[in-house]
């Protein structure tokens, strides 16, 4: 008996790892936030969460963020979550239902108080008539009263004066008529700092493992203030000699993401104060030497559909992925696929000797709606916010489309943010006054169409320098600041007076029979961003890597910082230009008169759509012409008035759809 009751104690107590909770059902939209304890025998237990692997069997339906056991669920359906520790793994059952609008909202904190360039990250509940409760922190929508006092983008407020205003928060279910609201009042106070804390969970890494950044102002009473994620926080990375330390670490959002061994330093700055933070990354995986796993084995897609495979490896060797029939499903580098007609494929993904086949299988589809979401998009000066488009079928099956099969019937204007239509990566440029309206369609088909609002939020109008980046022509970097590393060769036309950066590429002196000089961009000018892809922050070795990859050319567009400080968008071409969506490109005048002349407006536009000349007072002088993406037009206007500098302000009207967009312009009668 005592032998039975031994052998009781110890199965009842044996190792497990223990998952909170243990099992998940919530609405689409949702997420859920998972802690892991490993149990050992009776005496032991230890938090792993921060050192599990999460895996979806359809991420679908349910999929983890990439740093943390953070669950969100995409569509309604099953499925089963594994999370895996050294050499020892537990499921999960989770359940996704449909999204529907909650009772109440309870946010958090209910009442905040943020520093000047402090900021504050809300929580979110919903509360259902049911008695469920479900995180609905990610489907949010945010807006600030008063975005001079305190904006928000995330579900993260930023203080940017001291004051009071308002963050009301919204939840709209899709398809849903209304929304749910809970209004937080939030307090912005100056404070003088005496010093900064910065601090890692975990304080060590494994060479796959990612680690929370934390950093707090602290005051002369040793009050803590967050600045995570502030626009006046500056996070870089380097080993402890000082290189770029890109190949150890990077730094993604709030998390520090550990490559290889050795070690780093984490060093914050934020005003006058900086604090280090010594970081070791061990040689270690979280995954058992030899690991590779690819989920799921199978995949049914519809045509038009994006699916991204769940890989996970110990190795750091590259990926090969490849289709057995590009046209069915087409397979990209990092495992997403896209479904391109209907039949069945082998995907092959390979990591050195190890591979795995994944069977898909794609189907025929009639959609009868899409949405884009979020359905309002924020996004910070500097940052890139990501959008989805969903698309559902007559059968009421909601799917993620791929970007190649949707067609963009109104982009964001390229003077606030820049675009990238294969990624659906949208990088803030410059702080819209409203917001502004995306609209997508799929296909060709002109009754499936989708809009949604993005605006760009930030403390300051555009990304500009401080006054005192500077101090020479050309530049020189100031401790903390740009740091020039050495010279790199563009190719034939670019000069060889280019250097690498921490902020991107230094264009010094140059000839002028160069790409720079025909793009009118000055010498001492940083590029600091090429074609959607930001180099802030990127390594030497990441960036001179980038540009093998994607050799600048003509039509490359460029995000251009001059010695003044000034940012803006160019082209590069055989003579540069800088990027407008709709230009005067040629006035030819005709029946001047001292009082009144005609004239035919060349009009060159870089989206499609329909167009039309106004007066300044917002007067038809045209009918709506239809110009294609980078096309133009030439509009007759007639018994304009001359003015006593002959310079003319019009508006050139773009219509999508009910919608209207008016652009000011300026052109000016040469003297006759």
């Amino acid at each position: 008996l005592l032998l039975l009751l031994l052998g009781a104690f110890l199965w009842f107590n044996r190792p497990q790892l223990i998952v909170t909770p243990a099992e998940w059902a919530g609405p689409q939209g949702s997420q859920m936030k998972f802690s892991v304890t490993d149990k050992r025998w009776y005496f032991f237990e230890d938090d792993v969460t921060s050192q599990v692997i999460a895996q979806s069997l359809d991420p679908r339906v349910v999929s983890f963020r990439r740093h943390a056991p953070i669950a969100s669920a995409n569509r309604q359906g099953e499925t089963t979550l594994t999370f895996l520790h050294k050499d020892r793994a537990t499921t999960v059952a989770a359940q996704v239902g449909p999204p529907e609008n909650p009772a109440s909202l309870v946010v958090t904190p209910e009442n905040l108080t943020v520093t000047v360039g402090g900021t504050k990250a809300l929580s979110v509940i919903g509360k259902y008539p049911n008695g469920q409760e479900a995180d609905l922190t990610a489907a949010a929508t945010y807006a600030s009263a008063d975005s001079e006092t305190a904006f928000v983008y995330n579900g993260r407020i930023e203080g940017i004066q001291a004051g009071a205003t308002t963050i009301a928060v919204r939840y709209q279910a899709p398809d849903s008529s209304g929304y749910v609201e809970q209004v937080v009042p939030v307090t912005v106070k100056a404070v003088e700092f005496t010093g900064l804390e910065i601090a890692l969970d975990p304080a060590s890494l494994a060479s796959d493992q990612s680690g929370r950044i934390e950093v707090f102002g602290v005051d002369a009473d040793g009050e803590r203030y967050d600045l995570l994620e502030s626009s006046q926080l500056e996070l870089t990375l380097t080993t402890p000699d000082g290189e770029p330390a890109s190949e150890r670490a990077v730094i993604e959002g709030e998390y520090l993401v550990a490559r290889s061994a050795g070690d780093v330093v984490l060093r914050a700055a934020f005003g006058e104060w900086t604090k280090e933070l010594r970081v070791a990354i061990s040689g270690d995986s979280l995954l058992p030497q030899g690991t590779f796993l690819v989920s799921p084995a199978e995949v049914d897609m519809k045509v038009g559909e994006f699916f991204a495979l769940d890989i996970r490896s110990a190795s750091n060797d590259p990926l090969e992925i490849a289709s057995s029939d590009e046209s069915i499903v087409y397979a990209w580098e990092e495992g997403e696929l896209s479904g391109g007609a209907a039949g069945e494929a082998e995907v092959t993904v390979k990591q050195g000797s190890a591979s795995q086949v994944v069977k898909v299988t794609v189907s025929e589809a009639e959609y009868a709606s899409v949405r884009i979401a979020p359905r309002d998009i924020d996004v910070r000066l500097g940052d890139v916010a990501a959008l989805t488009v969903y698309g559902t079928t007559t059968d009421g099956e909601e799917v993620r489309l791929s970007p190649q099969s949707l067609s963009w019937i109104q982009q964001p204007l390229s003077e606030y943010a820049d675009f990238n239509r294969e990624t659906l990566e949208i990088v803030g440029l410059r702080r819209t006054s409203e917001p502004q309206t995306v609209q997508v369609g799929y296909g060709d088909n002109e009754a499936l169409t989708a809009r949604a609002t993005f605006e760009v939020v930030g403390a300051s109008e555009s990304l500009v320098m401080a006054d005192d980046e500077f101090l020479s022509h050309p530049p020189i970097g100031l401790p903390g600041r740009t740091v020039v590393r050495a010279p790199i060769h563009l190719g034939t036309g670019y000069g060889g007076n280019v250097f690498t950066s921490d902020a991107g590429l230094v264009v010094r002196d140059f000839g002028d029979d160069t790409m720079w000089a025909r793009a009118n961009i000055a010498p001492g000018s940083t590029i600091i961003g090429a074609d959607g892809f930001l180099f802030d922050g990127v390594s030497d070795a990441d960036l001179r890597r980038y540009l093998l990859e994607n050799p600048l050319g003509p039509h490359s567009r460029l995000l251009v910082r001059g010695p003044d400080g000034v940012e803006r968008l160019v082209e590069l071409g055989q003579i540069g230009r800088v990027v407008q969506d709709v230009e005067v490109a040629k006035v030819t005048p005709v029946n001047v008169t001292p009082d009144a002349f005609d004239a035919g407006l060349v009009v060159s536009v870089r989206l499609a759509g329909d167009y039309r000349v106004l007066s300044a007072a917002r007067e038809p002088l045209t009918d709506f012409t239809t110009i294609p993406a980078g096309g133009s037009a030439t509009f007759e206007l007639t018994g304009i008035p001359r003015s006593a500098d002959d310079e003319h302000q019009i508006l050139v009207e773009r219509r999508i759809g009910d919608t209207l967009l008016p652009y000011p312009l300026t052109f000016k009668l040469e003297s006759q």
